[in-house]
């Protein structure tokens, strides 16, 4: 749970050496060699888009995620847009493939296998949510607008009070309170969103 409130490592520039890194190599060699040492700094990348959007997503899934869409479209890449751009774009990617193969788990109701429960330990271990329904409770927390999600996130996952939420400007006492009673309320009743619910978030990725 801790790489959620961590400080995002910086994210240092790529250069030109991708061009070595993605010359003349097929997908699955590439997939090798972007999981050694993560030489695109996919891991920094993922980290800050997750911290920047407040969604709750466990980082080596989105890791991995990221580096398997770079290495299957880099033979495409040919320097345009610039490599960091590029970058952002197959970590966006990524996290929203995340977030819709949960989101899709729970409309159909599949169940959760007992070997991805530490994919979700996070709600776990916030929210008391037994395992079987971390998954659920996972996707509507981050099916919630971006606000709330940050309103939340700070008041759970980071500790903070409403006193030190407000001073922050994230809201009046009145706002924060009421988003955090309907978000634990949600969180409750754990009633998978709808795909309309899932629709709304399209501009928030």
């Amino acid at each position: 749970m801790l790489e959620l409130v961590a400080r995002a490592p910086a994210v240092r520039p790529v250069g030109s050496h991708w061009r070595r890194l993605f010359d003349e190599t097929r997908p699955p060699e590439l997939l090798e060699r972007l999981q050694d040492g993560d030489p695109l700094g996919l891991w920094p990348r993922a980290a800050g888009l997750v911290a920047e959007r407040r969604f709750v997503v466990q980082l080596d899934r989105l890791f991995e995620a990221a580096v398997a869409r770079a290495a299957i479209v880099a033979p495409l890449y040919r320097g345009r847009p610039v490599i960091e751009t590029w970058l952002a774009a197959r970590v966006g990617d990524a996290l929203r493939s995340v977030l819709a193969k949960d989101a899709a788990a729970e409309i159909e109701r599949r169940p959760v296998d007992p070997d991805d429960h530490w994919h979700h330990a996070m709600m776990v271990e916030v929210f008391g949510v037994a395992p079987p329904l971390a998954r659920r409770a996972a996707v509507v927390f981050n099916a919630f607008g971006r606000k709330r999600r940050a309103l939340l996130f700070a008041l759970t996952f980071e500790g903070r009070s409403v006193t030190q939420v407000v001073a922050a400007g994230m809201g009046t006492v009145e706002e924060v309170e009421a988003h955090l009673a309907a978000g634990l309320l949600a969180l409750s009743r754990l009633e998978p969103p709808s795909l309309k619910d899932l629709l709304s978030l399209e501009g928030e990725l």
